[in-house]
């Protein structure tokens, strides 16, 4: 017996967007999405600031899980104290153009 796929299904497995809703769906992502647009870049403990409750730890991980997708990239300096700037890329700079919409929406509610 055949078993059905899923219309998000290709021959490589399951469409980008599943992953893209399961990063964006965990706690602090939309709002280091918003952090990151209001300013051209942000050093990490800038991010930590603007961002309040979210710890060290978790900062980092998003930080990694978004630039694995390419939604954030990274620039280092070569100075000392060695310094590290975080920027949207293209595509995470589309994808918060994606959800205002829907911020928007429930603002008005």
């Amino acid at each position: 017996m055949k078993s059905k796929s899923f219309p998000c299904e290709t021959h490589v497995g399951v469409c980008p967007l599943m992953s893209h809703l399961d990063l964006i769906s965990k706690k602090w992502s939309l709002q280091l999405l918003k952090a990151l647009a209001t300013e051209d870049s942000k050093r990490f403990n800038e991010m930590a600031k603007s961002v309040k409750g979210i710890t060290p730890r978790i900062l980092a991980q998003r930080l990694v899980e978004m630039e694995r997708m390419g939604i954030v990239s990274k620039k280092k300096f070569h100075e000392s104290p060695p310094r590290v700037e975080y920027f949207l890329t293209e595509k995470g700079r589309e994808l918060t153009q994606c959800y205002r919409p829907g911020v928007m929406h429930i603002i008005k509610s």
